[in-house]
């Protein structure tokens, strides 16, 4: 049996389109006996033969928020910088505290005033991550080089005003006619997955009209999904799975 790993914050995403593509979903590397045909945001357990359609090392790359931010830096991609947080430093209000690994939006600390420090505790790893002023937010999904999605995320009637998720009181809203939206914003995520190396994933991406540029926050390689966008996902991932079945086969026999 071909298996797709996942992790378990993830699980009901990569079990739907595990489904769809004929494979077990699992969130435990150690029950596998050769390399996951797809990874789903989990880079544990890496194997010789493993995938290089997002690879362990794309994997650990987006998701640790310093490190993800260094490598845009890097390459001159604008996004948030982390550096760790130091309470003796003066820093410009308002700023950000957050942790390496993003969790929905729920560890951010949103720092307006000397009085939002108290109680901060400097031995917990937090880094200081500059505030990016963005009008609005969208995600798009990418796979194998092509935009197959994008949607906007709108606020609810209790909506945090600068924390854009579902936990925070956002809904997403397909957008419409991508080829004729949003191109600049499609067309930065492409060329970040291109360097990355990076088979599939969503980007969330901010606009400042005031500066007139895009922003990209994160790269999620288990991106949550749908029916719909699993179903849109599918057919490409399962050309991969083609391509790297045949390719093990040659390698093994």
């Amino acid at each position: 049996m071909k298996y797709l790993l996942t992790h378990k914050g993830a699980y009901r995403s990569a079990r739907m389109l595990a489904t769809k593509l004929g494979l077990k979903s699992t969130t435990s590397y150690k029950i596998l006996k050769e390399a996951p045909i797809i990874r789903f945001g989990n880079s544990r357990g890496t194997f010789e033969d493993d995938t290089e359609f997002n690879s362990p090392e794309a994997i650990k790359l987006c998701g640790n928020s310093h490190t993800f931010s260094q490598w845009c830096k890097e390459h001159k991609i604008n996004s948030p910088l982390y550096t760790p947080y130091n309470p003796n430093d003066k820093y410009k209000f308002p700023f950000l505290l957050r942790k390496a690994y993003h969790q929905s939006g729920k560890d951010i600390k949103f720092i307006k005033s000397e009085e939002d420090l108290e109680g901060i505790n400097s031995e917990n790893v937090l880094y200081h991550v500059p505030f990016y002023q963005s009008d609005s937010e969208i995600g798009v999904h990418v796979v194998n080089g092509k935009v197959l999605k994008v949607f906007k995320k709108l606020p609810n009637y209790n909506a945090h005003a600068f924390i854009r998720s579902m936990k925070f009181g956002y809904h997403y809203s397909v957008v419409n006619d991508i080829e004729n939206n949003y191109k600049v914003a499609q067309d930065l995520v492409l060329k970040t997955f291109e360097l990355l190396g990076l088979g599939f994933g969503r980007a969330d991406v901010g606009y400042n009209s005031k500066k007139k540029r895009y922003i990209l926050f994160e790269i999620n390689t288990s991106p949550g999904l749908n029916v719909n966008t699993a179903e849109l996902y599918a057919p490409y991932l399962r050309m991969v799975i083609n391509v790297w079945k045949h390719y093990r086969s040659k390698t093994y026999n």
